[in-house]
């Protein structure tokens, strides 16, 4: 049995994780939660600072419209790495 090599992050893998973050700030100003929680998978957890994990991704939404009234949200990204099973931006 042989294992599959996993590759490493390509420029459109970047790109494409950039535009999601992009999505997400928009999504959130807009107060759209949906579109918000859409972005994440079924299983996904979410990790806020100071907040307790939440996972799945309706307890993301509700946790989500449970926030008040977003006028202002800045996400930077300092870099995205990854491999082809594991990604994470410098968020």
């Amino acid at each position: 049995m042989t294992e599959a090599v996993l590759g490493i992050l390509t420029p459109e893998d970047v790109s494409a994780i950039t535009a999601v973050t992009g999505r997400f700030t928009d999504a959130m100003l807009r107060g759209d939660h949906a579109a918000a929680a859409q972005l994440y998978t079924a299983a996904a957890t979410l990790m806020a600072p100071h907040q307790p994990a939440v996972a799945g991704r309706a307890a993301i939404l509700a946790w989500m419209a449970s926030l008040p009234k977003i006028t202002r949200f800045t996400f930077q990204i300092d870099a995205v790495d990854g491999r082809g099973d594991l990604n994470a931006d410098g968020a």
